[in-house]
């Protein structure tokens, strides 16, 4: 019985020459995407910036109501429903959007 002792691979120099010029052989971790932008994302994208819209309207309409009328006319049954709308959706869906976290899932 013969003991076949094969000698393959690189050399002690070849391989520290293939380290200094190509670098250690690891994977980079992937990009990931920053926290503030997830959250962005999260509370101004797809059906939320329509309620962002919808809060920055009734602000405006509260604004021209106050700025037309000396005593800021009630709706019906409350006062200024156009503030307290637009104070609700903005407050309400930024809670929403601090909430989740910005999780995107």
């Amino acid at each position: 019985m013969s003991l076949c002792v094969c000698v393959k691979g690189l050399t002690k120099a070849k391989a520290a020459e293939y380290l200094r010029r190509d670098g250690r052989n690891e994977l980079t971790p992937p990009k990931t995407i920053p926290e503030w932008v997830k959250f962005c994302k999260q509370l101004f994208g797809g059906f939320s910036i329509l309620l962002w819209i919808g809060a920055i309207l009734c602000f405006f309409a509260y604004s021209i109501q106050a700025a037309s009328y000396e005593d800021v006319p009630g709706d019906n049954v409350r006062p200024c429903p156009p503030l307290y709308v637009s104070l609700s959706l903005s407050l309400s869906h930024s809670s929403v959007g601090v909430l989740t976290g910005g999780c995107l899932c």
